[in-house]
């Protein structure tokens, strides 16, 4: 709920508001999970599991409403399903992965790689909306105007 409200505010502030809710989350949940892996003791390990679960909602959260920023309110339910496919699939795939390693590197370690993972995809995400975002909404904003003029 919490990211929720921040990527609802700041979009108020402008069109990166949720997207850049999105790449808070990774950004602020990275550390957690890779205390999670290198956790010494239990406690500071679940500390890690409570951060990355709390800031997994932020991006959570927002990607709902961040993808329909972006796409035309005919293509939404196919475009997040889209999303979710992907997600879902490389999900499937990390954990195939995890297994497949677990015993070389050890499950400590392979947590804290998806932390690099996490920050290699908010630096990915950031350039996007730098890049691409602006773009994107002004042209949705165009057509939904057009249609609802025509």
């Amino acid at each position: 709920m919490v990211g929720g409200v921040i990527g609802d505010r700041l979009m108020r502030r402008g069109v990166w508001g949720r997207m850049s809710t999105l790449t808070l989350g990774l950004l602020l949940g990275a550390p957690f999970l890779a205390l999670l892996g290198w956790g010494p003791v239990l406690p500071l390990a679940l500390l890690g599991l409570g951060g990355f679960g709390f800031f997994k909602g932020f991006f959570d959260g927002n990607s709902p409403p961040a993808v329909y920023d972006v796409v035309h309110p005919s293509s939404r339910s196919f475009a997040y399903g889209i999303y979710n496919s992907i997600s879902g699939v490389s999900s499937g795939f990390a954990v195939l992965l995890v297994g497949a390693f677990k015993d070389k590197l050890g499950l400590g370690n392979l947590l804290a790689s998806l932390a690099a993972l996490y920050l290699v995809s908010a630096v990915i995400l950031w350039i996007a909306i730098v890049r691409y975002l602006p773009a994107d909404v002004e042209k949705l904003r165009v057509k939904l105007s057009l249609e609802a003029s025509g």
